[in-house]
């Protein structure tokens, strides 16, 4: 997980030197302890995700190209005894037959949806996409890994992901024609297809 602390470091570097963009911040942690890699190690959490929180628990970074454009980014990896908790701790009414029940968000960059993981279940370790309200989750058919590399290649482009579902599952939506459209204007050095090539690369098969 080291390369990937070094990946965000360039990428904010270049953030930062971008003249397109007007506002932007990154906030690290210090290490979890090892209590909390310890029960996330027994909840079911691989051993390269834990690997991250070992070097930071959470990570926030967010740009903003303008006040007016509403084009913007951010990665919000909440700290690990967040996200050990699940979605459950925001809706205690779930019961542990609902699907959402061993949700658990990682990536919370909007209030409106976050990515996340199912620990403890058959799906454990690969991201979901999930919408606030909505009881279905769709899958990235990415690990958390592979999502943190893409999150940095999309610079936390706002609903980045949107455009994954789009390539998977044939779902259009403005997020993702977004995406298509303002990520090489802003980012002179962006290709959609080197995009694509690493997002095949990383692909669960």
């Amino acid at each position: 997980m080291e390369n990937i602390f070094n990946k965000i470091d360039l990428t904010f570097l270049e953030i930062s030197q971008n003249e397109k963009i007007n506002k932007q911040k990154q906030d690290f942690n210090s290490s979890a302890n090892n209590d909390l890699l310890l029960e996330g190690q027994k909840a079911g959490l691989d051993h390269n995700t834990l690997s991250f929180f070992k070097e930071s628990n959470g990570y926030e970074m967010s740009w903003e190209k303008d006040s007016q454009s509403n084009i913007l980014g951010k990665i919000n990896i909440l700290k690990l005894e967040y996200i050990l908790k699940g979605i459950k701790s925001n809706y205690p009414s779930l019961s542990d037959e609902d699907p959402l029940y061993n949700f658990h968000p990682i990536d919370q960059f909007t209030d409106e949806a976050h990515c996340g993981l199912f620990i403890n279940s058959i799906a454990n370790n690969r991201m979901f996409f999930h919408r606030d309200g909505e009881s279905e989750t769709i899958d990235l058919m990415i690990d958390f890994n592979a999502y943190m590399e893409l999150a940095l290649e999309a610079r936390g482009f706002f609903y980045w992901q949107k455009y994954i579902i789009e390539k998977l599952y044939d779902i259009s939506s403005p997020e993702s024609e977004s995406f298509k459209k303002q990520m090489p204007e802003i980012f002179s050095d962006f290709k959609l297809e080197s995009f694509d090539n690493k997002y095949e690369s990383l692909k669960l098969k």
